[in-house]
């Protein structure tokens, strides 16, 4: 069985490093279903120098035609042919995002995360909008089974691409077995101490930008105590997105008073190390079809507030504190009985372990390898 794959959202010339959860997903589902040994993987890409793809895999790899800048890739990436040698190296397709080419005799599998496009114009760059809507749309009519990452995403995806309920298939992602792993206790003071964090922290992870809530984090954040912005400062790990001007000047603001850092570029291991020392991971999104950090926290033993909407509870599992993200006070409640309610912490912390474990990306590989196996 050869499945070609595509690889765009782990390309470095489409996504810089770190991956953002599309990038998370592809790399990590890529790597496990070519260790599974029941599949031959094709991975179909870009051009560019693939320094991210994962290596498993011992099929030649294809190209698709060479985008001439990134705008022009995604206007033109859902509307691609591939050359007949490709198409006679595989069975079915699997598009990891919004690129699909047109196939008239192999069945296509797609990925769509979320409709976040369509879901609230006002998260997306003016930019993406018009293109990406038409987009989104054509590649969903393209496929012949989507795979949704969360049950809150389906009724979304059905409303946004007009789609059937039975078009769709749950497939939750999964988090990666080393984020379980043991972190010395050098190794966690070298990130703090490169990054000049020199206290207690609640820490929040994401690219800015509207969906993520950052201006009722950095509100929430204000309205503590002296005694406790005392005690604990805020780490944002996030590079800047878009329409967040206003945020990040409130952030300057923070950061001249020392209440606030801003990371941006995190690598992997430092990511892990700065998780493993916060007191409180805060995630109080908008939309998210997964929620792929709090995975990240719950498996660093954190307590984690979160959202009390979209796919946030059921990728929570009960093992969260569930907060209104549009209510602030509700947001400093939370943080706060995150912060000083011990009991409470202890309990979020046993299950959010517990409900890491539980969501493995082994687990979505088999699932998604039954899939193949049913559509061929």
């Amino acid at each position: 069985m050869q499945i070609a794959f595509s690889t765009n959202t782990i390309e470095p010339y489409l996504n810089p490093a770190p991956f953002d959860g599309i990038g998370v997903y592809t790399a990590e589902l890529y790597r496990h279903l070519a260790a599974s040994g029941e599949i031959a993987l094709v991975p179909c890409c870009f051009p560019q120098l693939l320094r991210q793809v994962p290596a498993e895999s011992k099929t030649k790899k294809f190209t698709l035609p060479y985008p001439l800048s990134a705008t022009i890739t995604n206007l033109c990436g859902f509307n691609f042919h591939l050359a007949a040698e490709v198409k006679n190296s595989f069975d079915l397709y699997h598009a990891t995002d919004y690129r699909i080419p047109k196939l008239s005799h192999k069945p296509i599998v797609a990925t769509l995360h979320d409709a976040v496009q369509l879901k609230n114009l006002q998260w997306v760059r003016n930019s993406a909008r018009v293109y990406k809507n038409w987009i989104l749309k054509k590649a969903a009519e393209r496929a012949d089974l989507i795979i949704a990452i969360s049950k809150a995403v389906i009724p979304d995806l059905i409303d946004a691409y007009s789609l059937k309920e039975e078009q769709i298939r749950v497939v939750h992602s999964g988090i990666a077995a080393d984020w379980f792993n043991p972190l010395a206790v050098d190794v966690i003071q070298k990130t703090l101490t490169k990054y000049k964090i020199d206290r207690n922290y609640i820490l929040f992870v994401g690219t800015f930008q509207p969906r993520k809530n950052l201006a009722r984090i950095l509100a929430a954040y204000q309205a503590l105590p002296n005694r406790v912005r005392k005690e604990f400062t805020l780490v944002l790990a996030g590079r800047k997105g878009w329409k967040t001007d206003t945020d990040i000047n409130c952030i300057n603001r923070l950061q001249a008073r020392g209440e606030c850092v801003w990371l941006q570029g995190v690598f992997r291991e430092e990511l892990k190390a700065l998780y493993r020392a916060a007191s409180l991971f805060l995630f109080p999104s908008l939309y998210e079809g997964f929620g792929l950090p709090v995975l990240e926290a719950f498996a660093s033993r954190v307590p984690v507030v979160t959202a009390n909407v979209s796919a946030l509870p059921e990728t929570a599992g009960g093992a969260a504190l569930l907060v209104d993200p549009y209510d602030n006070d509700a947001i400093v409640a939370g943080i706060e009985k995150g912060l000083f309610d011990t009991s409470l912490r202890s309990e979020l912390i046993d299950k959010g372990y517990c409900r890491a474990q539980a969501m493995s990306w082994q687990n979505c590989a088999e699932k998604m390898i039954a899939i193949y196996k049913e559509l061929l």
